[in-house]
């Protein structure tokens, strides 16, 4: 699962990042408003309001990013009813406790989750059906920690080839092939977007 850190203050860059890396986590940088154009990059956004204040609220409000936790040295009631109003997940006054940080990512993106009688474990790749193990092959696991890293969201055709194939460049009847034994396997709700990509409907 990859966490967008939005900031310019390098010992938060260092130090964030770090202990998100540590606890399994991706991690990808921003230090402009690229996260708006890269939002299938990451599940999840930790924003510095202190960067651009403004830009990054009409971002959140604009483009309705709702994952995201905000953290600035504002501490102003009329800031955090603002930003609370916009629907996201937390807001965190500076200075930040990192560890406080890193609880509230685990509450929002847990490594485990439940889909009715599957169990998947994001940290250790692990995949259960009612107790037991299921075996995915290498393309199938990586698809569907893909497909849950973006669910209820598209997960075009490229980003398949992009994230599962590397340097090779398979048909689309080959990624279909590919999601149809997936979804056999698991019986997921993975939805057809014709010419676009697919959709895990959680």
């Amino acid at each position: 699962m990859t966490v967008g850190l939005v900031t310019l203050d390098e010992k938060i860059i260092e130090n964030l990042s770090k202990i998100i890396l540590h606890n399994g986590y991706k991690v990808i940088i921003y230090k402009n408003l690229n996260f708006i154009n890269e939002k299938e990059k990451y599940s999840f956004l930790i924003a510095d309001l202190d960067m651009n204040k403004n830009m990054i609220i009409d971002a959140i409000k604009n483009y309705k990013i709702k994952d995201v936790i905000l953290i600035s040295t504002e501490k102003s009631v009329e800031l955090i009813r603002k930003v609370y109003a916009l629907g996201i997940a937390d807001f965190i006054q500076k200075p930040v406790f990192l560890e406080e940080i890193i609880f509230k990512l685990k509450k929002y993106c847990p490594k485990k989750i439940r889909l009715n009688d599957i169990e998947i474990d994001f940290y250790n790749k692990i995949v259960s059906k009612n107790g037991e193990l299921v075996k995915l092959t290498q393309k199938e696991s990586s698809l569907l920690f893909l497909l849950l890293q973006y669910k209820n969201r598209i997960v075009t055709y490229e980003m398949i080839r992009d994230d599962i194939y590397g340097y090779t460049y398979p048909s689309d009847n080959a990624i279909h092939l590919l999601v149809s034994r997936l979804k056999k396997k698991l019986k997921l709700n993975i939805i057809s977007v014709p010419k676009e990509g697919y959709i895990l409907k959680v």
